[in-house]
């Protein structure tokens, strides 16, 4: 199971990781639907937060081999730090904030909208 564990920069005024519940909703795998968790399930806004996914296969012939994170925009997130997870790789996704943000460190014209795991090439996935 890929297990994405990051942490937020912090961006005091705007209660950033209050999107953490919403980003639950948010996580979506590829086609068969499965039981993705995270964990923890709330942070305190404006803290760094460790995020643990986990994404349990339902069927003994079934593989996973991709999981897709989705940031909801009325909550932005400045930056993640992923830990890296043997035989998959990841890409983070960035995009312009709908509204001109500040942080403790100045403006910010990035943040981030999603997270994808795929398998690594020649990987099995998680059985």
């Amino acid at each position: 199971m890929p297990a994405g564990i990051f942490r937020p920069r912090r961006l005091s005024r705007l209660g950033v990781l209050a999107a953490v519940g919403a980003a639950t909703l948010a996580v979506a795998v590829t086609p068969a639907s499965a039981h993705v968790s995270v964990a923890p399930a709330t942070a305190a806004p404006g803290a760094y937060t460790t995020l643990t996914f986990k994404v349990p296969n339902e069927q003994d012939s079934a593989s996973t081999t991709s999981l897709d994170v989705q940031f909801p925009s009325e909550a932005p997130i400045a930056s993640v730090s992923v830990q890296p997870k043997a035989g998959w790789d990841y890409r983070i996704t960035k995009s312009k904030p709908a509204r001109p943000l500040r942080s403790d460190d100045g403006v910010v014209d990035e943040v981030v909208s999603r997270i994808t795991w795929t398998v690594a090439q020649g990987s099995p996935g998680i059985r």
